[in-house]
This record gives C-alpha cells, sequence and structure tokens, in this order.
C-alpha cells in the first residue's frame, strides 16, 4: 500500500462504491454504496480484524436522501450528504440507524454546488467541501458559514477534493485529492489543511493513475 500504510481488515460493500466513509465513537464504520443508495454498517470487531472481505452487520437506505454521497460522525450521531430525491438539491442531515429518523440541517441547490465531504469538530462545527472549490464552515445552527477557504479557481480548478476528514488533535484537516498529474492523467493523494482553515500541508505520495476518492479517520481512542 502506498505512503507506508499497513492493511488491517477487508471488507466488501453490498454494491457500488465506497465513496463516503466515517467511523463513529465506538469504532462502527459505515459506507456509502456510490450509485445504489445503501449505506453499509460493519462493527469494531469487524473494523479491526477481518482479514476476508467480511459483509456489512447491517444495511439501510433513506428516503429522504436517496442518493448518499458522503457520511460524517459528530461523536456517536451519524450524518449523511447526499442528493434530495429530484436530485435538485444537496441535503445534509443527522440519521438514526435504527430508527432511520432523519433532520436535516444544510441545503444547497445542485446548480452551484457540488458535494465534496463533510466534517465535524468538538463543537460541533461542520466543514462543508463543494467540489467546484471551496470549504466551507458552519456553527450550529447552520444558517450561514463562518469561515470559507478557496481551494481551486472554479473557472478553471486544477485540483477536486472529494472528500474530507478531521484528525483527532482538530489541528489538521485531511481532504482525499485528485489533481492531473500529465498529458490529462488523473492521480490522487491527500492534503493536508490547517484547521481552522487557512493553510496548506503536506501532500502524501500521489498513488499514481487511480482515483482514491475516499478518507476516514479512526475515533480519537485510535488515532
Amino acid at each position: 500500500m502506498p505512503g507506508g500504510w499497513v492493511q488491517t481488515s477487508s471488507l466488501a460493500e453490498t454494491a457500488g462504491e465506497a465513496y463516503g466513509l466515517t467511523f463513529t465513537s465506538n469504532g462502527d464504520l459505515y459506507a456509502t454504496n456510490f450509485g445504489s443508495g445503501v449505506i453499509d454498517h460493519w462493527n469494531a470487531a469487524q473494523v479491526d480484524g477481518c482479514s476476508n472481505l467480511c459483509g456489512p452487520e447491517s444495511i439501510f437506505q433513506i428516503a429522504q436522501v436517496p442518493y448518499p454521497w458522503f457520511l460524517a460522525a459528530d461523536g456517536g450521531k451519524l450524518y449523511v450528504e447526499g442528493l434530495d430525491p429530484t436530485e435538485n438539491y444537496v441535503m445534509v442531515g443527522n440519521i438514526n440507524p435504527e430508527s432511520l429518523k432523519y433532520k436535516n440541517i444544510l441545503t444547497a441547490s445542485t446548480s452551484n454546488f457540488y458535494p465534496g465531504g463533510i466534517a465535524f469538530d468538538q463543537h460541533h462545527d461542520i466543514t462543508w467541501d463543494d467540489q467546484y472549490g471551496y470549504l466551507l464552515t458552519y456553527a450550529p445552527p447552520y444558517h450561514n458559514y463562518n469561515d470559507v477557504l478557496e481551494y481551486s479557481n472554479p473557472s478553471s480548478p486544477t485540483q477536486d477534493y472529494s472528500a474530507i476528514a478531521l484528525d483527532a488533535s482538530e489541528t489538521t484537516l485531511l481532504a482525499a485529492r485528485i489533481a492531473y498529474c500529465g498529458n490529462s492523467t488523473l492521480c490522487s493523494d491527500a492534503q493536508e489543511l490547517s484547521y481552522p482553515l487557512g493553510s496548506y500541508g503536506i501532500n502524501s505520495a500521489s498513488n499514481g493513475d487511480i482515483e482514491d476518492l475516499g478518507i476516514a479517520i479512526t475515533p480519537t481512542a485510535k488515532n
């Protein structure tokens, strides 16, 4: 694996691609199945040591967000970002995996916003990635953003953050980054950014002509 990472388990999704990944505070892992509308759930024991493509412990779908793209956890609470049934709006909201009760907190029109991932800090502030080139941070009750970073010129984009995650210290925001690496070839790596938003850090080693679209960080106790 690139960058010195060591594989600890091997998990199999039910369908689609694991575009959105997140760990809740108890170590459970959730993943979207891009294109299928299904969200998979693996328990902490599976995450810690499955070596034989373990399937999810449970799966579920959300009527209000039938096209889920990204996931994030705020402690033990699970949040989903995706498209509404009309595909005209990007929705972000809290979902209870057992009752499937959904509460929306953010909405944007797909005419000027392309969903790119969400991440929460300990103050419950949310950073929302617009793949057109912006990172926006909102504080509760999430009516208006209070911080913004333009990471790519929307009119002439050079890179794309396809997913984001905040580290345990809450000083670094990590982004799954896609950029051209010559001859119109797309390569991917991980990009460090300061948090609160402001400056850029190092990039991980490029993973070559492969589009790694997701990123997640294990709970604080394991980070």
